[in-house]
């Protein structure tokens, strides 16, 4: 075994896992964990791939790993950032990094709000699709690839995990996609939960697991606890009046916003009573004066934060993330969404009256402060979202010990039942073919039933006709 995370996987590393037939995991997006309820009778030797450039995707990805650690399986993970884990629980891990690959996206590094609001739904969703292309196609240059390729060849995984968010990169490397799809697939891990975004019917493979990654755990012995710098823990403290947290995700470069927002903010800021946390990335300026009850930050553990007994409101972009680690904790938000799912989310939050939906083009100083005393002292934000925050955390099991018994699941029952039925289905009910040609049959007999009736109708209405004219001849020749 290859102890530690900085440490170059071998391919000895996992030929003390017994062989079994390999099964893949698919989790649809994303820091603590929690002791899994079941485990598996060895520890499981576990490919994780996490190879979309985002952030949060990382985040989500990491807490998952995080989880199967603590359960003493033994994880090699391949993401797109280093993969973080110290303490005991880096005994099991070993990683790679696809290298560059989060600068996939330097081309959008001046995008902006001004920008953002020109493009249509229509546009930002081909920018996102070639955005996936384009990381996908830098995946498979990348070292990390080749030596995962030479590896697969020799060390035989367990459970295989992959986000297959917006595209299926490295599908290739097991087998081809219709056989994966039919063959492989055991289980689908979805970032979300119906408490807050609307139900759909699922499978019984495919799991919700949105908050996974808020979810709080006991620490272990030997652990090392992600926590706030003790410079914003006395400032969070301090804050008898409360705590606004301003964090607009990493999309979001604060050098590509005009001064006159940015002036209108700090201006806005000025004016309150309460106290605020506000994440600015490294590279913005403000060339004004930040007003004492402020304080700046290049990053915060955001859920850690948000925890913390003195913050009473949020103001994010929507990401899903964010907006599931402020539903954890029960803090109403202001929400400023910028593209995708943000403006989506940002309705359901607004329509469940747990936030306030504030547009960038629309920001000024009265706006904001109306936003942040709106949502401070109107109480009925924080009852609901303390409702749905209840609604949100009660489940049968806790998100991520679902992730985890999921996986380990997978292992013990390779062909059990929550695998997909797809694998019994032949080509033609897979694409519901029987069903259309059912339907199109019906369709077309019910038009020739239509047709036949109609010409009969019209032959009857003829020959009613042609009796009744003929009558009237005969009676006016008589």
């Amino acid at each position: 075994m290859v102890s530690g995370i900085d440490r170059k996987i071998t391919r000895e590393t996992f030929t003390f896992v017994p062989t079994m037939t390999s099964c893949t995991i698919l989790f649809h997006l994303v820091c603590c964990i929690l002791m899994g309820l079941m485990t598996s009778s060895k520890p499981l030797s576990i490919l994780l791939l996490q190879s979309l450039p985002s952030t949060s995707h990382h985040i989500w990805a990491t807490n998952l790993v995080k989880g199967l650690l603590r359960e003493g399986h033994q994880v090699h993970a391949v993401s797109t950032l280093k993969t973080k884990v110290e303490g005991k629980l880096a005994q099991n891990l070993t990683y790679a990094v696809f290298e560059g690959l989060m600068n996939s996206s330097d081309k959008y590094e001046d995008y902006g709000p001004a920008q953002w609001e020109k493009y249509n739904a229509f546009h930002m969703a081909y920018v996102t699709y070639q955005w996936a292309i384009y990381g996908c196609d830098r995946v498979i240059k990348t070292n990390a690839a080749k030596e995962l390729l030479e590896m697969i060849k020799t060390v035989k995984f367990d459970v295989i995990v992959q986000d297959v968010t917006l595209h299926q990169c490295l599908y290739g490397l097991w087998k081809p996609l219709h056989e994966i799809e039919k063959d492989s697939i055991n289980i689908v891990l979805i970032n979300s939960y119906c408490a807050f975004e609307p139900g759909i019917p699922l499978p019984p493979n495919a799991l919700e697991t949105g908050g996974l990654h808020v979810q709080v755990v006991q620490p272990i012995v030997g652990d090392v606890v992600v926590t706030y710098s003790e410079d914003v823990r006395i400032f969070l403290d301090g804050a008898k009046t409360g705590v606004i947290v301003i964090s607009l995700g990493t999309n979001l470069k604060w050098k590509t916003v005009e001064l006159n927002k940015i002036k209108s903010i700090v201006l806005a800021l000025s004016k309150l009573k309460q106290r605020v946390l506000w994440k600015l990335d490294a590279k913005a300026k403000v060339p004004f004066k930040i007003p004492d009850n402020v304080m700046t930050v290049k990053w915060i553990p955001q859920r850690e934060v948000l925890s913390h007994k003195n913050v009473k409101a949020f103001w994010a972009q929507g990401g899903l993330l964010s907006t599931q680690e402020a539903i954890w904790e029960g803090i109403p938000m202001i929400i400023t969404p910028f593209f995708m799912d943000q403006k989506s989310n940002a309705e359901i939050l607004v329509a469940k009256g747990v936030g306030i939906r504030l547009d960038f083009k629309i920001l000024s100083t009265q706006s904001v402060l109306h936003a942040i005393e709106e949502i401070f002292y109107n109480k009925s934000y924080t009852k609901n979202m303390k409702r749905l925050s209840s609604e949100f955390r009660d489940r049968p099991l806790p998100p991520l010990d679902l992730a985890i018994w999921s996986i380990e699941h997978a292992a013990r029952q390779p062909n059990g039942s929550l695998t997909t039925p797809l694998r019994s289905q032949s080509w033609v009910e897979q694409n519901l073919i029987d069903v259309y040609a059912f339907l199109v049959f019906t369709v077309f007999n019910l038009l020739i039933i239509l047709l036949s009736v109609f010409f009969a109708l019209k032959l009857l209405i003829n020959f009613c006709y042609n009796r009744i004219v003929s009558k009237l001849s005969k009676s006016k020749q008589s």
